[in-house]
């Protein structure tokens, strides 16, 4: 069972990084829905694996970059 947390915790880690490499180069427009589902799936599992390891610092941030990611689709999706 580690190695499926392990998996979850990179991939979501993965998703957080593309989701800002797409942003900051361009390829991705920060207001977009995808950005913005990209930051929420990838916070998520990254919620997921901090409450694995007990990692609160990280559970912390992570729930508040979700909550970003909502509040910014929510925003999107209005107009």
């Amino acid at each position: 069972m580690t190695i499926v947390w392990e998996i979850i915790g990179w991939a979501a880690a993965v998703l957080l990084v593309g989701a800002y490499a797409l942003v900051a180069t361009r390829r991705l427009d920060a207001r977009s829905t995808t950005y913005h589902v990209l930051n929420v799936v990838g916070a998520a599992g990254l919620v997921a694996y901090s409450i694995y390891k007990m990692a609160w610092p990280q559970l912390g941030l992570n729930l508040v970059w979700g909550a970003v990611g909502v509040i910014g689709n929510i925003i999107g999706l209005r107009g």
